[in-house]
């Protein structure tokens, strides 16, 4: 995303990945990725160890979901923000869900807030509270120069909309019906799909199929700063 603040890179670089736990699959990604390169890491379903905390490196602060101090097994997303964002730059957000990480970035464009989502597969329930936070006085209450909100994260929803016509044995009345929750909400807060569609996030664990899960979602008049 371009032009975020003057003061800082013209670009704010986001790295997302859903680690399905693993210890080595998040070890792997910290190691191979140049904090020099990324902002922001959203991960969806992290690697949490017995302690209750999940694999970092030095260059990293960790963000957890509010509800992580009262069961941080139950978390399914974590951001790591590059301490060379200073911390009066951004601030989290208080969504009360263990699979939302949510965080406000502040400066002369006004205040950008993003969203990383982990979308369970069999409901919709962390999209309802999503949308109770957008609706909730502690968001309603933002500043007016709100700039405009990112959705990132792991939706588990098929729909034509955004997958490649070759998936067409995904278009059932079942996941129809489950895509809707989502289309609903991106329709009522103005929300526009900022990957092309078509474009393939998920390689199945089994068959290798190529699937789109994964999105990011940007209020419209931020889609023309995204690359």
């Amino acid at each position: 995303m371009q032009d975020l603040h003057s003061e800082h890179p013209n670009q704010l670089r986001i790295y997302q990945l859903n680690c399905n736990a693993s210890n080595d699959a998040q070890l792997i990604m910290l190691n191979v990725l140049n904090p020099n390169d990324w902002d922001i890491i959203a991960l969806q379903e992290p690697h949490i160890d017995f302690n209750g905390v999940t694999r970092t490196t030095p260059p990293w602060r960790v963000v957890y979901p509010p509800r992580h101090y009262i069961v941080p097994q139950e978390t399914r997303s974590v951001m790591l923000v590059n301490k060379r964002l200073a911390t009066n730059f951004w601030e989290s957000l208080p969504v009360d869900s263990s699979d939302i990480t949510a965080i406000c970035f502040s400066g002369e464009f006004g205040h950008i807030r993003i969203f990383n989502i982990y979308n369970n597969c069999k409901h919709s329930w962390v999209l309802q509270r999503l949308k109770q936070f957008l609706l909730s006085p502690a968001s309603v209450s933002t500043p007016a120069d709100l700039s405009g909100d990112i959705w990132i994260g792991d939706f588990n929803r098929h729909e034509p909309m955004w997958e490649h016509p070759d998936n067409a044995h995904l278009f059932t009345w079942a996941n129809i019906d489950a895509a809707d929750c989502l289309i609903d909400l991106l329709a009522d807060f103005g929300m526009d799909i900022a990957l092309e569609p078509g474009i393939p996030t998920l390689e199945h664990f089994v068959s290798k199929a190529l699937h789109r899960v994964d999105h990011v979602f940007c209020s419209h008049h931020l889609a023309p700063k995204f690359l």
